[in-house]
């Protein structure tokens, strides 16, 4: 929360103050223009030089912690501001510590805790914060505390599920480019070099060899230099079409065998998940459409999400809103459809999120299950390649030397 140091005046004469918390300059003036005084002098608010980069600091496990733990102790009659002051005690990241400490000033001072979270959007994000004003007014905010923490742990497992079944192929896809740039870079040089010095002929070596000769002195290099070359080209593509070039990337990424389908089902996950919390948050559907746009994992379903709102406020279904956009699933646009015949939309979206995250743990499993053999066949195909290409030149020399004795 900015700190503000101002000069005020009421009725009878000027009071200075040392320093008030506020979000913003206009809710500063509105909070001491309902308390009677009038806002003569302002200086820049400072910023605590210890917070800067704090979004680089603090992990998203600890955020989610921190939200838990607040919620257990309010659920346990713990005032907001002595919870707070307890976690910033008990908390061992510094940043997070001084976080801790600076919004349960701000509470003190008579904030709210969604105006003292939103001065740290990198932690936490717009739809926390509508979420948490939601709850305020409603008088639940440990229950949108759980919520919160219920939400951003799912979603920390389901991505962390889809990591762990990428890391075996990932391994051994980095151990297979170090194995070819050393093959090609250090090994197969040096045995051209001694086919050469013992008279050889490009003629006379294996089609393996050959191969192999041509690959080492021109596509390796060339794919050394074209690498980099196609990255800052590309790079430069996306700042050039940077309102374009996420739909396209989105639109490949579903495209692309087996991972496509695991990525279009982790965003389908994600995006139920977010729409369920708020609506079962209190936040009316049209700005819970925006919120859910906003935190798409997907530009597609972004756009999805933001093209319906239009159609929802004109009184249309919100089935068939989404359906207009042609990205959503027909067996989600049906589901919704029932959901709101029945009159729940937020059960039928923690279902539907449910059942997304059972496919994503399956897709997870089966992606892992194709690309290990995958990867290995490649690895040992590489290896037989520069073995046949090395090693039976020098089995047929030595066969000829044998043979001449």
């Amino acid at each position: 929360m900015p700190s503000y140091h101002v000069a005020v005046a009421d009725a009878a004469a000027e009071h200075p103050v040392s320093a008030l918390n506020a979000p913003s300059l206009p809710a500063l003036a509105l909070r001491l223009e309902r308390e009677g005084f009038t806002l003569r002098r302002v200086e820049a608010p400072r910023v605590d030089r210890s917070l800067r980069g704090y979004h680089r600091q603090v992990s998203e496990a600890e955020v989610t912690t921190f939200l838990r733990q607040l919620s257990v102790s309010l659920d346990g009659g713990v005032s907001l501001a002595e919870a707070l002051g307890n976690l910033a005690r008990e908390t061992y990241n510094p940043t997070l510590r001084a976080i801790a400490a600076d919004v349960e000033r701000s509470v003190r001072s008579g904030d709210s805790l969604s105006s003292a979270l939103a001065t740290y959007p990198r932690l936490f994000s717009p739809i926390y914060i509508r979420l948490l004003e939601s709850g305020e007014a409603g008088h639940r905010v440990p229950e949108v505390l759980r919520d919160l923490a219920e939400y951003a742990e799912r979603a920390s497992q389901a991505r962390t599920r889809i990591r762990t079944s990428l890391v075996y192929p990932q391994v051994v896809g980095v151990f297979t480019l170090a194995v070819i740039g050393a093959a090609f870079l250090v090994v197969v040089p040096q045995f051209l070099h001694l086919f050469r010095d013992l008279g050889l002929k490009d003629e006379q070596l294996p089609l393996a060899t050959r191969a192999l000769m041509w690959t080492s002195q021109w596509l390796f290099p060339l794919l050394l230099v074209g690498v980099p070359v196609g990255g800052l080209l590309f790079y430069g593509w996306l700042r050039r079409t940077e309102r374009t070039a996420p739909f396209a990337l989105a639109e490949w990424k579903t495209r692309l065998p087996v991972v496509g389908a695991l990525y279009h089902q982790f965003a389908l996950l994600r995006l139920t998940r977010l729409l369920a919390a708020l609506l079962c948050g209190g936040v009316p559907l049209l700005e819970a459409l925006r919120l859910a746009g906003q935190g798409a994992e997907s530009p597609l379903l972004q756009a999805a999400m933001w093209d319906s709102i239009p159609h929802v406020a004109t009184g249309e279904p919100l089935s068939r809103a989404f359906s207009h956009a042609g990205i959503l699933p027909p067996s989600f646009c049906g589901q919704i459809a029932a959901a709101e015949s029945g009159g729940d939309l937020p059960g039928a979206l923690r279902r539907l999120a449910d059942w997304y995250s059972e496919r994503v743990d399956y897709l997870a499993a089966r992606v892992g299950a194709v690309l290990e053999p995958i990867v290995i066949l490649f690895l040992a195909f590489l290896a037989g390649w520069v073995a046949m290409g090395v090693f039976v030149p020098l089995v047929s020399m030595i066969q000829g030397l044998s043979g001449g004795q």
